[in-house]
């Protein structure tokens, strides 16, 4: 094999270190947010989904989740997930009697903030948009 000189190596250990910041800050960001927790109490199950809505953003403890979150809605329940590379959280899947929800504001915006489980210990506050799709095909009502 030839030596492509110092800059291939340069770039090889750039992008190493790179992926190691990635993962670093994502398991951070994982651990502020509580999704073990979610992963915890509401442990992933095989269920099909009936639609799915891509690059979703929600906040979860004060985390921002920017455009990288996975809704999936099925038939007995709601499936979130981060399907980005390097992301250690693993999908969690919530059925529909477990979701309340209830409107509220975060400074100037409006959101409808999802609680889960019957003590309501963990939550996410999504956009109206969202939470109109998880009313028409799930069985999520505001209270």
């Amino acid at each position: 094999m030839r030596d492509r000189g110092p800059f291939s190596r340069i770039a090889g250990g750039f992008t190493a270190f790179l992926a190691t910041i990635w993962r670093l800050i994502t398991d951070i960001l994982a651990e502020i947010s509580g999704w073990d927790d979610f992963n915890r109490a509401f442990p992933d199950r095989p269920e099909t989904a009936i639609e799915t809505l891509n690059w979703r953003s929600a906040r979860i403890r004060g985390l921002h989740f920017r455009g990288c979150l996975k809704f999936e809605i099925c038939k007995a329940g709601l499936r979130v997930s981060v399907p980005l590379p390097g992301h250690s959280g693993r999908p969690f899947f919530v059925s529909w009697r477990e979701i309340h929800a209830e409107r509220t504001r975060f400074g100037i915006f409006e959101y409808v903030k999802l609680t889960f489980g019957p003590e309501r210990l963990h939550s996410m506050l999504v956009r109206e948009r969202i939470y109109r799709r998880l009313a028409a095909i799930g069985h999520v009502r505001v209270a």
